[in-house]
């Protein structure tokens, strides 16, 4: 694996430049570490505002670089399935593969067909956008980025960006000419780069020293696939993320924040490590938690992620939002709930949607979801107060790290988010499906269930001879029913049939289940 040394940051997701959220006065970063598992809450004042965890099991690759192998050509997406060294293949699309990409054999191509940029079997290093989420592949990209500290390497892009959240138009054209400055001493003119935000008002030997370590670390990348003098197996790693509790310290803490508090030593001595070479003044605000009582208990930061896995969320006039996840979509439904105003409908209906348009960008960094986010709030009347809401909700926004797209409110009342999706939702990493529903959240009534039963009987005994018997077996609450207020419903199928019908419990069945089999006479 790659080594660049704790200088140079790792890919975080795609972006960039991560966005400077303001900071809260007394937000903090919690890290704790138990056996194979690391969590790291992101706190403002009493509220969890994020949380990032990781298992041993199953840590994420975003960022990591890798070598892949094209396994299957997809014409009619304009896209590949490359081998990357999980359990199904990435998705890379052509959209995603830089003409000037670096291959394995050297060679290069001109962006058109999906199926004249790569060919099966062919190699390559691709960077991980998205971790595999339910039953997609990770997504994948050749646009290579190397975030550092101030500067983003963009090999295969010859330009220098701004961040866009850098604004004084002299600082920009300042920071713009020190980094073509440095490009040309160092050779470089071939590479892009890009300015982070962080990089407002720092130096030109700062911006030199970025760009060494990242021409360093790209030159280490561009050599490894040849290190063996074979090609290597699909999955190799050739730059690796940093781990979590070293990466949130990087993307997320800014210095005028108050603290890190980790309860594992040698963590914090890493992350101190780290925050000595990267933020040295925070450095001194990271401390050691020696308290016998665990802490996220202390924070009281466990009950905060077990409401988190809850669809409900309460809001502070008695209105509620109702939070659903879905393979395509996020819906979020806004209610009044208990919240009667004391002045007039469009008042309470107003304070309603306001509340939830604050909380509602708090549930989506805290819950991690992406994708598509469609959000239904009250019909309102005064066309002021539905740009007030409007107003509000981007206001919010605002503060996720996250890049998220907003819709105006539309007349129905609805507005649709984009939120970026790189891994799990909060409720996938830490929950499975039931095994008693199938993930629905719903089963079929006890009676529905017997009902099915007593119409697959009459297909049943076909294969009977006549007077046969037939054994029912299904759950208590099915048989309950066929016992009781269905018995009359049992004796007539069963005369129609003509059969005799014996009823068999099972503790274990879901409550859907039922089976019929034919028995011997005798």
């Amino acid at each position: 694996m790659a080594d660049v040394g704790p200088q140079i940051e790792g890919h975080s997701g795609g972006d960039k430049d991560q966005t400077r959220r303001p900071a809260h006065p007394s937000e903090q970063v919690l890290i704790t570490r138990s056996g194979a598992e690391t969590r790291v809450a992101v706190v403002a004042g009493t509220e969890l505002q994020e949380l990032h965890l990781t298992r041993s099991e199953r840590p994420t690759r975003v960022g990591d670089i890798v070598i892949g192998r094209v396994v299957k050509i997809l014409p009619g997406m304009q896209a590949a399935f490359v081998e990357v060294g999980f359990e199904r293949p990435g998705f890379l699309h052509a959209n995603d593969i830089e003409p000037r990409r670096f291959e394995a054999d050297g060679a290069a191509a001109t962006p058109q067909d999906i199926r004249k940029l790569v060919h099966e079997g062919q190699t390559l290093l691709v960077q991980i956008n998205k971790d595999p989420i339910s039953s997609k592949g990770a997504r994948l990209t050749t646009n290579l980025t190397l975030p550092a500290r101030w500067l983003v390497l963009t090999p295969f892009a010859g330009h220098v960006g701004i961040s866009q959240r850098i604004t004084d138009e002299t600082e920009r054209e300042r920071l713009r000419a020190l980094v073509a400055q440095a490009r040309e001493q160092q050779g470089a003119g071939e590479h892009g780069f890009i300015v982070r935000t962080a990089a407002e008002g720092a130096s030109a030997a700062a911006l030199v020293a970025d760009m060494q370590q990242l021409l360093a670390a790209w030159n280490d990348i561009r050599a490894r696939p040849h290190d063996t003098g074979a090609a290597p197996d699909p999955g190799t790693v050739v730059w690796e993320e940093l781990p979590v509790h070293v990466r949130v310290l990087r993307d997320l803490l800014l210095p005028e924040q108050a603290r890190v508090v980790i309860d594992d030593a040698e963590t914090h001595a890493a992350v101190r490590r780290f925050a000595a070479d990267v933020v040295p003044a925070l450095a001194p605000r990271i401390e050691l938690h020696t308290d016998r009582r665990p802490l996220f208990d202390a924070y009281d930061i466990e009950a905060q992620i077990e409401a988190a896995l809850k669809p409900t969320v309460s809001l502070p006039s008695g209105g509620y939002l109702v939070i659903e996840q879905t393979e395509a979509m996020i819906t979020v439904d806004v209610n009044t709930g208990g919240f009667v105003g004391v002045d007039n409908l469009e008042d309470t209906v107003f304070r309603t949607n306001l509340e939830a348009a604050r909380a509602l960008p708090r549930q989506l960094r805290l819950r991690n979801l992406g994708g598509l986010i469609v959000v239904d709030f009250i019909d309102m009347l005064v066309d002021e107060h539905r740009q007030q809401l409007v107003a509000a909700l981007n206001e919010a926004l605002r503060g996720d790290t996250v890049k998220v797209r907003a819709s105006d409110l539309s007349q129905f009342g609805l507005v649709e988010l984009s939120r970026k999706r790189t891994r799990e939702s909060l409720n996938q990493q830490l929950c499975e499906p039931c095994d008693r529903c199938g993930g629905t959240g719903l089963v079929k009534r006890p009676e529905i269930v017997a009902f099915e039963a007593l119409r697959g009987l009459a297909r049943e005994v076909r294969t009977l001879p006549a007077g046969g018997r037939v054994r029912l077996s299904a759950g208590p609450a099915v048989l309950d029913y066929l016992a009781g207020a269905g018995a009359d419903h049992l004796r007539a199928a069963a005369e129609r049939a003509g059969c005799s019908v014996e009823l068999t419990a099972r503790a274990d069945a879901r409550p859907d289940f039922y089976e019929l089999a034919g028995r011997p006479d005798g």
